[in-house]
């Protein structure tokens, strides 16, 4: 840490009647002598008296502030130990408390059970066995696939819920949802022709007519597997047998998808 440079008024008396160069050798000296080093270079002629009387009250200044600054660092540890004596002893004092709380409650449970003549002996819960037919309906999947294959075939439901413009009886579709895959994942073939054919029958005058009044309920739609339709208006043949399907135009689809990335 840098020293204060400390200036005595004899000093500063001195700096406003000589020249600049001579007041700029005197601050040298000044610093130099706050660091305990000797002044630098020649002293000016006009100083030689002045300066024994300016060495003298500087050096008496300096060591004055070096005293006051040792007896505040020596306040500070003071200060500082007896903190952390003080703060040690309150903790060890709460601790204590806390202890002698809890021996008592411990005596008062002792004399209760002693006065009841009752030995408290832990009783074991019976933990029942679950049942494979303890759940019927859609959760009858989720006993039977394997966590893997069900959370799959979760996600994938709810990409179809989420496409779906009528969402209405979830339960009765998420169940119609397992039955159609057998409580695995659609292919991603297979869920690609479903997201198409949702597209496609969201802009179609049926599905639009009457503020999607004729929409089927999604439940159906699952169950009909609506997704393998033959339909006539899903754009330009390609191939030998054309496109004839959703599931045409979705592998169409993904095939230009995949060859755009490769």
């Amino acid at each position: 840490m840098a020293r204060k440079l400390i200036v005595s008024d004899f000093a500063q008396d001195i700096l406003p009647a000589i020249s600049d160069e001579d007041a700029g050798w005197l601050l040298r000296a000044l610093v130099a002598l706050n660091s305990g080093q000797d002044p630098p270079g020649k002293m000016p002629p006009s100083l030689s008296v002045a300066w024994l009387g300016i060495r003298k009250k500087q050096q008496e200044l300096v060591d004055a502030y070096e005293r006051t600054c040792e007896a505040r660092r020596q306040a500070g540890r003071a200060g500082g130990i007896a903190k952390s004596s003080k703060r040690k002893q309150m903790l060890a004092n709460a601790s204590k408390g806390w202890q002698s709380l809890a021996n008592c409650g411990k005596e008062k449970e002792k004399e209760k059970e002693k006065e009841k003549g009752i030995t408290s002996i832990p009783i074991p819960i019976p933990i029942p066995n679950p049942s494979p037919t303890a759940h019927a309906g859609a959760h009858a999947h989720e006993n039977d696939k394997p966590g893997a294959e069900f959370h799959a075939n979760e996600v994938t439901f709810g990409k179809f819920w989420n496409a779906y413009p009528r969402r209405v009886a979830r339960p009765q579709a998420r169940k119609a949802w397992l039955d159609a895959f057998d409580g695995a994942a659609p292919t991603d073939e297979t869920m690609a022709a479903i997201l198409c054919a949702i597209e496609f029958s969201r802009n179609s005058n049926e599905w639009k007519l009457d503020h999607g009044r004729y929409i089927p309920k999604p439940e159906n739609w699952i169950k009909e597997r609506r997704w393998e339709d033959k339909i006539d208006d899903l754009g330009p043949p390609t191939g030998q047998g054309g496109i004839t399907g959703y599931q045409d135009k979705a592998a169409t689809d993904l095939a230009a998808a995949a060859n755009g990335i490769a």
